[in-house]
């Protein structure tokens, strides 16, 4: 869906047709027409809306940008794919009364633990063809990830994205796949003029629900990228150990949030500093606590 409309898009602008796209959520709705839907109401609203210059144009990356995109998105498939294998080989096991010894029970599986898998002594036929066969898919996964990290880590030393990245990698818990979806899936920094748009973007802002002298902030909004957002929460934890001044903020924030509400108060302050690197063309700096 996503890819027939940027297809689309490249398509017309070439012919000398303007082109804007924009976020449904962001187009004026009414109650009644909510409940009186039609192509041509529809089209009456967006056409009235984008008239009155209500609708923001989102932001369309160019052709190779999305060709890089399409390589982070197919690491990703990857990953989930051999995820899931992992996980039948589990279950197989599981029912087969199987445990996993203790040295080889990791999230990280070795070439030890594979020898293992392949020797063990299983009577019934058709679960052994079953192990097998998924055995042979982690190996064959294992290997195209390690083939697909190394692509990406050689489009990281790109003169599209080598600076860049050696400041975003700066920065404590940002490796080779954060850096790189970011830097794909952002683009250009420069179409945030604030920190308040660029985290919008993200979706680590909480929801707001106020009205006079009561203000209540919820859970984070729903509308965010959730691939990045979910990159920078796990860079969290690590920057917590790593850089005093925000392991000092989350100790203060754990006496009165649970850790969970901590991390993405964390998370949040974390991807501040990104993005003030980012603009700035500067190294992160451990310590600075804003």
């Amino acid at each position: 869906m996503l890819r027939s409309w940027f297809l689309w898009i490249f398509g017309t602008t070439r012919v000398g047709i303007h082109c804007d796209v924009v976020n449904a959520s962001d187009v004026p709705q009414t109650s009644k027409g909510m409940l009186s839907k039609t192509d041509a109401s529809d089209s009456r609203r967006i056409g009235e809306a984008y008239a009155k210059a209500m609708l923001k144009p989102i932001y369309v990356p160019s052709s190779t940008n999305e060709a890089d995109r399409n390589l982070i998105s197919y690491r990703q498939r990857v990953q989930r794919d051999l995820k899931a294998k992992k996980q039948g080989i589990k279950s197989c096991l599981n029912i087969l009364g199987l445990k996993i010894p203790i040295q080889y029970d990791q999230p990280y599986w070795t070439n030890n633990f594979i020898t293992w898998l392949k020797q063990l002594e299983i009577t019934d036929v058709s679960n052994k063809i079953t192990i097998d066969f998924l055995i042979e898919d982690v190996s064959i996964l294992r290997k195209r990830l390690f083939a697909t990290n190394s692509q990406i880590r050689k489009l990281s030393q790109s003169k599209q994205y080598k600076d860049t990245y050696i400041q975003l990698t700066s920065t404590p818990g940002v490796g080779l796949i954060t850096a790189m979806t970011m830097l794909t899936e952002i683009g250009d920094i420069n179409r945030f003029d604030s920190f308040e748009k660029f985290n919008s973007f993200i979706g680590l802002c909480p929801s707001e629900y106020s009205s006079g002298e009561h203000v209540y902030k919820g859970k984070m909004t729903t509308r965010g990228h959730k691939t990045i957002r979910a990159l920078i929460i796990e860079c969290a934890w690590i920057a917590i150990r790593k850089d005093p001044a925000l392991t000092l903020k989350y100790h203060e924030l754990i006496k009165i949030k649970t850790p969970k509400r901590a991390i993405i108060v964390i998370s949040g302050k974390l991807l501040s500093r990104i993005f003030t690197i980012w603009k700035n063309n500067k190294e992160y700096v451990t310590g600075v606590l804003k």
